[in-house]
């Protein structure tokens, strides 16, 4: 790990992501403007990790195990992602598994299909590796998406926060292969989320066993088309590569007002509107100067069933994960 006193006070920026974008399924993701900061002040006081401050939304991530780093308590417990990410690159890297101390803030909201988790496992990973004294590079960061995809199960949130802007991942062997398709400017990013949260595992739980053939044959031709609308901001090549056959029609249901959110995207204007990752946020793809009377849209819509909607003008995020020592 080298000297103590030449790492401290690390600094990690990570971003928040949308996953899917309809035929996506568990390979895209795009990287949004909505940013976490985990900030390693240094050793903990005590025998297990510690948070100084959690400060906006990370107030509701779950708290560390009253354990030592690495022992079968910590690893039994309900799970902080950020700890399980930065414990196992420790471990994969060989370097000590002491407990650390750490403050972090975070604009992205929990269960809202914005890549919260994604983002913590990015920023556990990338800062583990460098308190572990690895290189900086692109053969560290295929070894992070690795890593990721292990821990999230998929590999389309965490692998988009470590590189930014959108990317695209399929498994090769022991690793993934990531691509990263452009993004036009041009193209405005609408969100917009009612009161209730979903979790990314209630989501699992509602999705089908089995895909009609033509279903199941129409989504990559779908996919081709979103992407080619992705690179030239083009509407009809985005409404044509928008639709899904795997996952939101068994997703909406348990959203109030998800279904009528989208149709209210699509009258105001949205190219494509779908949900983000597997919900409870929607978000719809849109002509810039338009996203933010989409959001209101889908807003008003959430909130006839859902209590208080938020809404948010997102931009893509074109940094990967940023490492600085104060």
């Amino acid at each position: 790990m080298g000297n103590w006193g030449h790492m401290q006070n690390l600094r990690i920026t990570v971003a928040a992501s949308t996953s899917n974008l309809g035929p996506g399924f568990d390979c895209l993701g795009l990287c949004l403007d909505l940013l976490l900061e985990v900030t390693l002040v240094g050793p903990a006081t005590g025998k297990s990790h510690q948070f100084l401050s959690l400060g906006g939304e990370a107030h509701s991530w779950p708290p560390p195990p009253k354990a030592p780093p690495g022992s079968p308590e910590a690893r039994n417990s309900d799970a902080n992602a950020f700890l399980v990410a930065f414990d196992r690159a420790l471990e994969h890297y060989a370097a000590p598994l002491i407990p650390y101390a750490f403050e972090v803030t975070s604009q992205i909201p929990v269960g809202r299909g914005l890549g919260s988790t994604g983002a913590a496992v990015a920023a556990g990973l990338a800062l583990a590796a460098e308190v572990a004294g690895r290189t900086q590079g692109e053969t560290l960061r295929q070894e992070l998406v690795t890593l990721g995809a292990e821990i999230e199960g998929h590999p389309d949130n965490s692998t988009a926060s470590l590189y930014g802007g959108c990317t695209l991942a399929l498994a090769e062997k022991s690793s993934w292969r990531v691509l990263e398709p452009p993004v036009s400017e041009s193209i405005g990013i609408a969100l917009a989320w009612g009161a209730t949260p979903l979790s990314t595992a209630e989501a699992r739980l509602a999705l089908p066993s089995v895909i009609p053939f033509q279903e199941a044959a129409d989504q990559p031709r779908r996919l081709a088309f979103l992407l080619e609308g992705l690179r030239t901001g083009n509407g009809e090549l985005l409404a044509l590569g928008g639709v899904d056959h795997l996952h939101e029609a068994c997703r909406l249901p348990l959203i109030p007002g998800g279904v009528e959110a989208l149709k209210a995207a699509r009258r105001a204007g949205a190219w494509t509107a779908n949900l983000s990752g597997a919900g409870s946020g929607m978000l719809a793809l849109t002509p810039r100067e338009k996203a933010e009377e989409v959001a209101l849209a889908m807003a008003a819509e959430l909130e006839r069933q859902d209590g208080p909607a938020t809404i948010q003008v997102a931009r893509v995020w074109r940094k990967g994960a940023g490492l600085i020592r104060l």
